[in-house]
């Protein structure tokens, strides 16, 4: 145990970092005299009180080390939290910022329209892929009738979305009825294709 000489808290040796000049100094355990939570409260006040500098010094250390940046990229990329956690932060910014990012996603239509028609000839694809033949092609229609309607009516967009989505790494929805629902458009762009009923909970997490 130690205690800790900001917080003047008594704490387990592992809530403390190591540090090699804490050997010759007493007592000689080789931990910082501060604990971890201090410590982590000390660099927010300093990056938020320099930030510009922060941000310089780290652009400079990821120029001077871009394999090391890479390879953090990549174990990042794969880790299904950071995943989440990147989506969480995306669906926030779009929220906050709805009009900004129509706006972007409008001009990237504009300037790479053999993209966005290949991406709308998958979508199609896709669909007509996920249609059995006994779907229900009345029912939806009426699903996108009412979004429509909706839209119309409301003043907002309204979307049809698949429950259970078309394409997404564990699951592939059928584009029949029972799997449409008819919901405020900037729902469905949150929820995209990484919520469905029954999903894992790792996955949602």
């Amino acid at each position: 145990m130690k205690t800790c000489i900001r917080c003047l808290q008594t704490k387990p040796l592992t809530a403390f970092w190591a540090h090699c000049n804490q050997k010759r100094m007493p007592p000689p355990d080789g931990k910082l005299a501060h604990c971890k939570a201090c410590g982590d409260i000390e660099r927010r006040k300093w990056f938020q009180a320099n930030k510009q500098y922060a941000a310089a010094k780290q652009r400079e250390w990821n120029k001077a080390h871009p394999e090391v940046v890479k390879a953090r990229y990549r174990k990042r990329k794969d880790d299904p939290k950071y995943k989440a956690l990147m989506r969480k932060h995306s669906t926030i910014y779009r929220n906050k910022n709805r009009e900004a990012t129509n706006q972007r996603v409008a001009k990237w239509q504009r300037n790479n329209p053999d993209k966005h028609c290949a991406y709308q000839a998958m979508r199609r694809s896709a669909k007509l892929q996920a249609t059995p033949a006994w779907a229900n092609q009345f029912f939806i229609r009426e699903a996108y009738h009412l979004a429509k309607l909706r839209t119309k009516m409301l003043g907002y967009p309204w979307h049809v979305d698949h429950i259970v989505p078309l394409q997404s790494p564990l699951v592939c929805g059928l584009h029949v009825e029972h799997n449409l629902q008819v919901i405020p458009g900037s729902d469905n762009i949150a929820k995209r294709n990484y919520h469905w009923p029954d999903m894992p909970r790792e996955i949602g997490e």
